[in-house]
């Protein structure tokens, strides 16, 4: 008897199909891509960015320009606000671990932020 299929199946599933299409990145690969990206450091599975803004008024304008990226590269950070620090974070929670995703969004984040 076929079991009917449930909505956390499909979420299950989708999870799944995601993380077998990203690759957790080697540590040697990690090495690497933090030496091209100085101003970030690795906690973990998660490498981190820590920035201190002219103005509280600054770090906020950042924040929405991050989501509007994070949103069409459907990947979102982490993001600790306080006062006019902030602290970004990336990690591939569907692949447990760190990916070229995140390699890729903290690249990103060094462009704008040096503009």
């Amino acid at each position: 008897m076929r079991r009917r299929m449930q909505a956390g199946d499909l979420f299950a599933r989708s999870i799944t199909a995601r993380a077998n299409r990203v690759k957790v990145l080697s540590e040697s690969q990690i090495e690497a891509a933090l030496e091209s990206l100085p101003n970030w450091r690795r906690d973990g599975d998660t490498i981190l960015r820590d920035f201190k803004a002219e103005s509280v008024t600054e770090a906020a304008a950042l924040i929405p320009r991050l989501a509007a990226y994070a949103e069409t590269m459907n990947h979102h950070p982490e993001v600790f606000w306080v006062y006019d620090k902030l602290t970004i974070g990336f990690t591939t929670h569907d692949a447990n671990g760190l990916t070229a995703l995140d390699v890729r969004m903290a690249s990103y984040i060094e462009r704008w932020l040096h503009d």
